[in-house]
């Protein structure tokens, strides 16, 4: 008899959650795809002894870990966005997984943001394997490498997306722009993601060169949505436009920057692949350089 596990297994832990269950014997029936947006996958056992076994394994290992931390030195890293959205082009609508409904959530594009920090990483479908891509987020595409792999055919290609474009690519990745963002929760402004690629990013790079000096000094609107139309595929774009904001708010962005900056030197240090080449990169936008337009699979 076959059951599921309830336990869901983030992409960016795949690699290590199937080397925990080779060992303690535990073989991983089926691996299926529970939500792209959130990128969590359901697992599939052969028999419940299976899962108890794995579990308990899990559980030690946290233990152990733990026993390296102190007040000061926390090693578990815990991404401080409480959202993680992106942009439909297909609708011209965002989307992202409702922790609490446990579903995927289409909202209107008009939101209000604050820009706290520009990361990259690559996401995509692997037909190959029939699975999710993904890698490390970095601060710099010229000085940062990524590791790029798919959830069940493991790595796609490691180094500076320069020398990797091309076999990203050529496996269904696409670069993927992650923008940390402060945006209004009912009355409270909290941390969340924001992502854009293909044209959505094209429209957001543009919109970055125009405004380089206001980003992190006022607040972006989408006041909108323009349609583009590619072959014969139609697509919507987000049109942004820069909003003012009280130095109440902007204090308040501030700290939660520091909080996100707090996260981000612990990721970094965790995941050697994002370390600098040769040097930190600079505070300046855009810290991420996208693909031309013609060198995405996809227009949205």
């Amino acid at each position: 008899m076959q059951i599921t596990d309830t336990y869901l297994v983030a992409l960016k832990e795949a690699d290590h959650f199937k080397k925990i269950a080779a060992k303690c014997g535990v073989e991983i029936v089926n691996v299926s795809i529970f939500d792209t947006v959130f990128d969590q996958y359901t697992i599939r056992f052969n028999r419940a002894s299976d899962l108890i076994q794995l579990g308990s394994l899990l559980v030690l290992e946290q233990l152990n870990q733990k026993q390296n931390m102190s007040r000061s030195n926390q090693t578990d890293i815990v991404n401080p966005a409480f959202r993680f959205m992106e942009w439909n082009g297909e609708k011209g609508l965002l989307k992202f997984y409702d922790k609490q409904l446990e579903q995927k959530v289409e909202i209107d594009p008009n939101i209000t943001f604050i820009v706290l920090d520009q990361l990259a990483t690559i996401k995509g479908w692997n037909d190959a394997s029939d699975s999710g891509i993904y890698s490390n987020e970095v601060k710099d595409i010229a000085k940062n490498p990524f590791t790029v792999k798919s959830f069940k055919g493991g790595p796609i290609a490691t180094g500076l997306y320069k020398d990797i474009k091309d076999k990203i690519a050529a496996n269904g990745g696409h670069f993927t722009a992650n923008i940390y963002i402060a945006i209004k929760d009912g009355e409270e402004l909290k941390i969340a993601s924001l992502q854009f690629k293909g044209a959505a990013l094209n429209a957001w790079i543009d919109f970055v060169k125009k405004n380089q000096n206001e980003i992190y000094k006022k607040a972006i609107v989408i006041d909108g949505v323009e349609s583009g139309i590619k072959g014969r595929v139609t697509y919507q774009v987000p049109v942004f436009r820069i909003k003012p904001i009280s130095e109440e708010t902007n204090n308040i962005a501030k700290s939660l920057d520091m909080d996100l900056q707090n996260y981000l030197k612990l990721y970094f240090a965790k995941n050697t692949s994002d370390q600098v080449v040769d040097a930190e990169p600079k505070e300046v936008l855009p810290t991420i350089t996208q693909p031309k337009p013609e060198d995405d699979d996809l227009p949205f």
